[in-house]
């Protein structure tokens, strides 16, 4: 998964996850399922309904049944963003001096996943530069994904065109730092934004947006 904080990569994580776990569970055993109905805490504030346990990323998604020996993993979701959120009270603490740790740690947990076999693992990260996502694409070339059956695949989340949807009175950019949970401050979306490098191989997503999430973002920024 590749897009700017605040595009809505985390709902559509979750989204994916959710009909993929929903295609590879028994029908028989969907009673056994823990958890909540609705994720409330999507990154564009949008109510992703899901019916498979609740799912935090990095967060192995678990099918439960009464029997002894129990399924493998379906899902996994991989971020770098794990090590900044609180176990106890959930609350994201950036801490720029951990971010090549935070990165480590994910393509570990990627390591790991693709060594158990889970049939569905997705990075969430922004993977704006190509480089930042070579390492998990290299892993794959080296394991004969013909032969161990891995179709490596790269979403890149957008948003359509703002300039030309509000006249020019709102950017993407404004949308990002409106949107992104985080608080991902201008000056850093601007640099990403800079160092963007497109990738012919994406599998391109145009994300929705109402007018009424346009005419928050103008009210927002009126008020900055």
């Amino acid at each position: 998964m590749r897009g700017f904080p605040g595009a809505g990569k985390s709902t559509l994580v979750k989204e994916i996850v959710k009909h993929y776990t929903d295609i590879l569970q028994p029908k028989t055993s969907t009673s056994n399922n823990i958890g909540s109905d609705e994720l409330n805490d999507t990154e564009d504030g949008e109510v992703a309904k899901c019916n498979a346990t609740v799912m935090t990323p990095g967060e192995t998604v678990k099918h439960i049944d009464t029997t002894t020996t129990p399924p493998p993993s379906i899902a996994t979701i991989c971020s770098a963003d794990d090590l900044f959120i609180d176990p106890i009270t959930q609350q994201y603490i950036y801490d720029a001096t951990k971010v090549p740790l935070a990165h480590r740690q994910c393509y570990q947990t990627f390591v790991k996943s693709v060594e158990s076999r889970v049939p569905l693992i997705v990075i969430d990260n922004t993977n704006l530069a190509r480089w930042h996502y070579k390492q998990y694409l290299d892993h794959i070339t080296r394991l004969n994904p013909i032969k161990q059956r891995i179709t490596p695949l790269i979403i890149g989340l957008q948003l359509p065109d703002i300039d030309y949807l509000t006249h020019g009175q709102l950017s993407k950019i404004d949308v990002f730092q409106y949107r992104n949970i985080h608080g991902v401050s201008r000056k850093t979306l601007m640099q990403g934004w800079k160092s963007y490098q497109g990738d012919k191989n994406a599998i391109k997503v145009v994300a929705v947006l109402t007018l009424e999430d346009l005419y928050a973002v103008k009210k927002w920024k009126k008020g900055i």
